[in-house]
């Protein structure tokens, strides 16, 4: 099973979730778990839920983002990297000493490469 098809059953869940009772929801909860049984998927249900996830969070205009740095980063540069992405934002740092300098921010299926590591990999294949 594709990424994509992971998404197109977490787009239908939430869909068909988004706007309906707790009651109807384990109804609704109860048909989609048959369903993924039927078709064999049932044990890919976390990564579905992941998909679900994060399609709530968009929809609630909550933006993701992934943020790797040489060192760790003062909680400043991350608050104005965090706005730069909009008000609501959830963020996740991780260290890589690899970046050498600079940021790499992840963010959906988008990278902004502000490594220094990667300007040295341009530059390199300019001069080649």
């Amino acid at each position: 099973m594709s990424k994509q098809q992971y998404k197109q059953y977490a787009r239908a869940l939430y869909e068909v979730t988004k706007d309906i009772s707790p009651k109807e929801l384990d109804i609704v909860l109860d048909a989609f778990v048959v369903l993924l049984s039927r078709n064999n998927i049932l044990k890919k249900s976390s990564l579905i839920l992941k998909e679900f996830e994060h399609i709530a969070k968009k929809e609630a205009g909550e933006v993701s983002i992934k943020i790797i740095s040489a060192r760790a980063l003062q909680k400043k540069t991350i608050e104005k990297i965090s706005h730069a992405f909009g008000n609501t934002t959830s963020i996740e740092t991780e260290i890589d000493k690899s970046v050498i300098g600079g940021v790499q921010v992840y963010m959906e299926d988008k990278i902004f490469d502000a490594s220094i590591r990667s300007h040295l990999q341009q530059l390199k294949q300019t001069l080649s």
